[in-house]
């Protein structure tokens, strides 16, 4: 499988470090115009609500484990 990616920090403008749906969704949207299938949410826990998203549009996610 050839993955196409992005990293993904919780840095929502002007939202600040703060995830709501919208910003998820919009994420997501952009994704997919981008034709990505693999996002690494960085450095810390995300939302489920973020997994859930890619997974309904078929985007591979890894997301790291909170230990440093």
């Amino acid at each position: 499988m050839f993955l196409k990616g992005v990293n993904v920090h919780e840095d929502f403008a002007p939202l600040g470090s703060a995830e709501n749906h919208e910003a998820i969704d919009r994420v997501i949207e952009y994704c997919q115009q981008l034709g990505v299938n693999f996002i690494r949410l960085a450095h810390y826990p995300h939302s489920r609500y973020f997994m859930d998203k890619a997974e309904e549009a078929g985007i591979l996610m890894e997301e790291e484990i909170p230990l440093y």
